[in-house]
């Protein structure tokens, strides 16, 4: 009798795992990024400008990323050379990786004054992938960023002209 009620029970548990474990997205340890998948209708109308042959979707937290980016030290002002902000940043192949980050001014000050905006620069070094390095920028277009490492280039760009909420992480060779 034992084994009649435990066998139908055990399978429906099982059953049940195998619908919910694979609608679970995966996100970073820093809650920044969340994959996604871009079947849904939402995404099928937008307007594409990169649609390389490989890649991932992710979503950002854009008030998170924004907030511990404002955190980073302006770069050569650290004495020890090491930032205490780290980000993640989505990988092609789903993985997440660290990256120490500075603020990087790229314009003159006086320009950075009058477009404030043009100000979010930032460079980074890898924790994961010590070879990494990566320049990135968080605009009112979206965040942009170019990682450079010993396995080649990957880039994470917005999925779509004017979706500052989903991005794609591809590799440079596939677009």
């Amino acid at each position: 009798m034992f084994k009649r009620t435990i066998c139908p029970l055990f399978l429906f548990i099982i059953g049940s795992l195998a619908i919910v474990v694979p609608a679970q997205s995966k996100s970073s340890g820093d809650g920044v990024w969340r994959e996604v998948s871009d079947t849904s209708s939402a995404f099928r109308s937008a307007e594409r400008v990169i649609v390389p042959d490989n890649y991932r979707t992710f979503r950002l937290n854009q008030p998170l990323l924004r907030t511990m980016l404002e955190s980073a030290p302006a770069e050569f002002k650290d004495q020890y050379g090491m930032s205490n902000t780290i980000i993640t940043l989505p990988m092609p192949d789903g993985v997440f990786e660290r990256f120490r980050i500075e603020h990087s001014l790229i314009v003159e000050p006086g320009l950075a004054e009058k477009y404030p905006e043009l100000a979010a620069t930032y460079r980074g070094q890898g924790i994961d992938d010590p070879t990494a390095t990566v320049r990135l920028d968080l605009m009112p277009s979206g965040f942009h960023s170019m990682i450079l490492s010993s396995r080649g280039t990957v880039m994470v760009d917005p999925y779509a002209k004017g979706d500052t909420s989903n991005y794609i992480s591809y590799r440079k060779s596939d677009a």
